[in-house]
């Protein structure tokens, strides 16, 4: 058998074999228990599917529980691999996109620049809304559902960007909510965990694809937290120069 042939059937067997979170824990979303008190078998699964989401459990509400075993599913379902990457890879680049502008000073700033940066950046969303959009109509396909609050975004993700929750007042735990899912994703994808300063764009397009926004600053800031640098270089591959 080739090669590619064998990953085809590989892929094939991992798609039919996914169980989804939402699924294996569905009845437990509105139930009042802590995280603690739910059945081992139940705290298991979630661990396994979703940690970040066993971390969360207790503050969350049950839509937040929901969406975010939505969003796992999305992220760990073999059959969106490359919808997922296409997205993920637009997102960044939006996000790095609007890093760079925030780097120049306003004083040195023509007004070709701005002209510019916003033309390159609708072009950029507009791609970024598309993707969005058969990652969500190919995750439909299959079967899972679609979190409610990445839709509420849709707005933001065309370029409205007065639709995201000013910088200022953006809660910190949304910050960390982020921040963990950029690492959570790295590790599903085995791939390498962001460094310090790779973190900002990462989390800065997680944090737009849910309606808000934020400076790098904070959230370099928010990454030097303990809980984050004990995951840094942890887990994931190694890459090397």
């Amino acid at each position: 058998m080739r090669d590619a042939d064998r990953e085809t059937t590989t892929r094939h067997l991992a798609e039919k074999e996914f169980e989804p979170l939402v699924s294996a824990i569905e009845p437990w979303f509105d139930r009042e228990e802590k995280f603690a008190e739910l059945p081992e078998d139940i705290q298991k699964r979630i661990k396994r599917g979703a940690w970040m989401l066993a971390v969360l459990w207790d503050v969350l509400s049950p839509f937040r529980r929901r969406s975010m075993a939505q969003e796992r599913d999305i992220q760990a379902h073999p059959g969106l691999a490359p919808e997922r990457d296409a997205l993920w890879k637009k997102s960044r680049e939006v996000a790095e996109c609007e890093l760079i502008a925030s780097d120049i000073a306003l004083a040195k700033r023509t007004m070709a620049d701005v002209k510019m940066q916003e033309k390159n950046l609708r072009g950029l969303r507009k791609k970024e809304a598309s993707l969005t959009a058969t990652l969500q109509r190919k995750a439909q396909s299959l079967g899972l559902g679609w979190p409610d609050d990445w839709a509420d975004s849709a707005a933001l993700r065309n370029g409205r960007s007065d639709d995201c929750k000013p910088a200022a007042i953006l809660p910190e735990a949304t910050i960390r909510d982020a921040i963990a899912w950029v690492y959570s994703d790295a590790i599903t994808r085995n791939s390498k965990l962001p460094n310090i300063k790779e973190i900002a764009p990462a989390a800065l397009a997680r944090l737009k694809t849910l309606g808000f926004t934020t400076t790098a600053n904070r959230i370099v800031s928010i990454a030097q937290e303990p809980q984050f640098k004990a995951q840094r270089g942890k887990v994931g591959k190694r890459v090397t120069s």
